[in-house]
């Protein structure tokens, strides 16, 4: 009896879904494995069983859209080594990847970014789920018209800037790595490095720059 094809999860938003659909994500069959195959292919490659790898592959595996393809099993032949991070001895297993760079999970389900060019990976999301929807709010940006763009430093306090403008917080993508606060005409974007405020207009974008320069 044939299986069904594979769902994404009904938990993601609808901005999330629109961006998965304009990039025809589809799931690979080949690059998926069922918890039995992905269970003998980490042992062959001495790689610990955590749970989070076998979510992981439940929700997202073989999921292929713009340059990405996710899932351990897709990766982990490409990287079958675990990675240590330079900040903290944190053991970390590929789970997705496109042509500049790597997704990595840690035993908790946190989702680091590699920089291949940097030679650095840096905390992204504290799921693969928060990951892709901050790729689909990143790229909503453009979609909604905010074109342009400031970066601030990440002593601003992005939470009251966001306030004074009257933007909510989308709690999607947002965790405690990043936030993002987002309405038709404006964004503000925090994250570890910096805040990045979006706007459609150069005038619109000084009148927020200062809403949020001004909050500390």
């Amino acid at each position: 009896m044939p299986t069904s094809a594979p769902k994404l999860p009904s938990s993601l938003s609808d901005v999330a879904l629109a961006y998965l659909k304009a990039y025809e994500a589809r799931f690979d069959p080949i690059a998926r494995a069922d918890e039995e195959k992905l269970r003998a292919t980490l042992a062959k490659l001495k790689i610990e069983p955590w749970a989070v790898l076998f979510e992981i592959e439940r929700d997202f595996g073989g999921l292929c859209f713009a340059d990405w393809i996710l899932g351990p099993y897709a990766m982990v032949k490409r990287s079958p080594k675990l990675k240590k991070t330079r900040a903290e001895p944190v053991p970390l297993v590929c789970v997705g990847g496109n042509d500049t760079g790597r997704l990595l999970a840690d035993e908790s389900g946190q989702i680091w970014d590699e920089d291949a060019a940097a030679g650095s990976v840096r905390l992204r999301a504290d799921s693969m789920e928060r990951r892709i929807e901050r790729e689909a709010y990143g790229s909503h940006i453009g979609v909604l018209g905010q074109h342009s763009y400031k970066i601030l430093p990440s002593k601003v306090s992005a939470a009251d800037g966001a306030k004074k403008l009257g933007l909510p917080l989308i709690e999607k993508p947002s965790d405690k790595n990043e936030s993002v606060w987002q309405s038709d005409a404006l964004t503000v974007w925090k994250s570890t490095d910096d805040v990045r405020v979006f706007a459609k207009t150069d005038a619109a974008l000084e009148q927020a720059v200062a809403a949020v320069g001004s909050a500390r």
